[in-house]
């Protein structure tokens, strides 16, 4: 039994490894007016599993996650479509993700809309 779970375990990791990297893709050549497609790929995907892929670091290979790749590109309306994608009781946390966040990304590229969507998403004392 042991066994089983060890590799249900590993199955799982596989599963948020490949979600990211698709998520994190699909982020990087989505155009603002493709809205109604990532919300209906974000409304497959349980608010558990979006919250371990979006609060990573990114893949090894880029670094980035989905949110990163928005504030990098400036596409407010996929930040906003993230950020309320997920319940009213389960949220994210975009300052929670480690190292380089998609605040400073969208800092560094001079993104102001990105910047204040993530902004208005914080907690008020975190703000």
């Amino acid at each position: 039994m042991q066994q089983i779970n060890v590799m249900l375990q590993n199955f799982e990791k596989i599963v948020d490894v490949c979600l990211e990297y698709v998520l994190t893709r699909y982020v990087r050549n989505l155009e603002d007016t493709d809205i109604d497609e990532l919300e209906m790929l974000l409304s497959k995907v349980s608010d558990k599993r979006k919250l371990t892929i979006l609060q990573r670091t990114g893949n090894k290979l880029s670094r980035s996650t989905a949110l990163h790749e928005a504030a990098e590109r400036g596409h407010n309306k996929v930040i906003s479509t993230i950020l309320s994608s997920f319940q009213s009781s389960t949220k994210l946390h975009p300052l929670l993700i480690e190292k380089n966040t998609p605040l400073h990304v969208g800092v560094s590229k001079c993104n102001l809309e990105p910047v204040m969507t993530i902004l208005d998403s914080l907690p008020i004392s975190q703000q």
